[in-house]
Order: C-alpha cells, then structure tokens, then sequence
C-alpha cells in the first residue's frame, strides 16, 4: 500500500510504502521465531529491514510485500513445502480459546485431511 508524496502527476508520481504500523509490531518481534519453527513472513516483517525509500506511484503500490495488514491474520509461506498459509494471532488469556487450540490441535494430529 502506498501514500501519496509530492513531487508530481499521473505517472511521474512519487509515493512511499506506509512504515510498520502497531499492529504489525507483533509480527515483526516474532518473524525470527517464526521463521526457526518453520514459517517465513514478508520482507516487511523482517527486524532488519530499512525503512521505506521513495519510488514511483507504480512500483510502489502495487508492490505486495509492502501491503500492511489491520487484522489479526497474516499471509506466510511454510518453509518445508513453500506454500502459502495463514497465521492468525490470538490471545491465549481465556479459558474457551485455550480449549479450542488444544481441540484443534488434537484432531489435526489424529483426523486424516484429504
């Protein structure tokens, strides 16, 4: 996602890719974790990446890497296989999602997905 910048019109338009957010922080202080159990987010969520530089309206929004997210999922590749997946942060503080991951984590290990 990308917001506008002065410095010119339709084509010659120069934007900068939005910095991280306050949602997104989590992400960032979890991408070297998740990346040792297996699971690679985008370069944006990388601690070491620099900050945004200028670029033309063009390449800029609709580079994907660059999109922020305002939920509480997130696109990830899985390292083993390089497929796509979906991570979802969730608070572990009440006693019902608790039940559930564990649930969840249960049939996963014993129901055969086709």
């Amino acid at each position: 996602m990308a917001c506008c910048f002065p410095g010119g019109k339709g084509e010659n338009l120069i934007v900068y890719a939005f910095d991280i957010i306050d949602n997104e922080k989590f992400w960032v202080e979890h991408s070297r974790w998740l990346e040792g159990v297996g699971y690679r987010l985008r370069s944006r969520y990388q601690p070491d990446k620099p900050p945004p530089q200028l670029r033309p309206y063009r390449e800029a929004f609709f580079d994907t890497e660059e999109v922020p997210i305002f939920g509480s999922l997130i696109d990830a590749i899985r390292i083993s296989d390089n497929k796509p997946v979906m991570l979802k942060k969730v608070s572990r503080q009440n006693l019902a999602t608790t039940v559930f991951l564990y649930t969840m984590s249960f049939l996963c290990k014993t129901v055969k997905w086709t």
